[in-house]
């Protein structure tokens, strides 16, 4: 069977794509590629990280084809279907300081959720400014913060409290009891270091302490939680 070339829009893009002659539709094609160019521009690498991908593929009569789920993705040891990654437009770039990354998500359409964070943000940048011995925001945590905010949306019920290290990262603490506490440092915009405080099940005067590091996207995967509240 040979494949064919096409010409596939994307908004600013208009990538050539080789897919074989039979398949699903144009708009799934059209839907999956704008997916992974998402991905691409969130992660240069993402190519070296995706295992589960297959290219979508349509027909070449422009007969309509009932679109069917675009393959699960591979992002980071986890696995995504690319819906889950749709906000990823919003997380400032790496390349902005932190001021422009407060511009820029000062334009975002922030939820009720995310505005009041953006306020203590801008307030620990005023409060740094005021300390001697306190190290600015680190640009990278910032965003790094807002990547796992966005990435784990539905598992955060609610906000954190956060402060700002003497280091200049960000810390996010979630207190549901004085025995359940979860603290996440934002080491970059890639990695975090965390320390959870959780009763133990079989002894519940025990406290369990654990800590450790891990990539943003696998965080759930290295702590004994599925949500993070107060």
């Amino acid at each position: 069977m040979s494949d064919v070339l096409y010409d596939v829009p994307n908004d600013e893009f208009n990538y050539k794509l080789t897919y074989p002659e039979i398949g699903q539709s144009a708009f799934l094609a059209k839907e999956a590629l704008s997916a992974r160019l998402r991905l691409e521009a969130y992660e240069p690498d993402v190519q070296r990280r995706v295992a589960t991908w297959s290219d979508p593929v349509w027909s070449l009569t422009g007969d309509p084809v009932m679109p069917t789920k675009v393959p699960d993705m591979d992002y980071g040891g986890s696995l995504h279907h690319p819906a889950e990654l749709d906000r990823s437009s919003e997380v400032p770039s790496d390349s902005m300081s932190v001021e422009d990354q407060l511009v820029f998500l000062s334009m975002a359409e922030l939820d009720d959720f995310l505005r009041p964070l953006v306020g203590r943000v801008k307030e620990l940048v005023g409060l740094a400014g005021a300390e001697e011995d306190q190290q600015a925001l680190n640009p990278l945590s910032l965003r790094g913060f807002f990547r796992f905010l966005y990435l784990h949306r539905s598992r955060i019920v609610s906000r954190p409290q956060l402060i700002l290290t003497t280091e200049g990262l960000l810390r996010a603490i979630w207190r549901r009891s004085r025995d359940h506490r979860i603290g996440i440092r934002f080491l970059d915009d890639r990695m975090v270091s965390f320390v959870t405080f959780l009763p133990d099940g079989a002894r519940p005067t025990q406290i369990n302490r654990v800590g450790g590091e891990s990539s943003i996207e696998g965080f759930f995967r290295c702590v004994s939680i599925d949500s993070l509240s107060d």
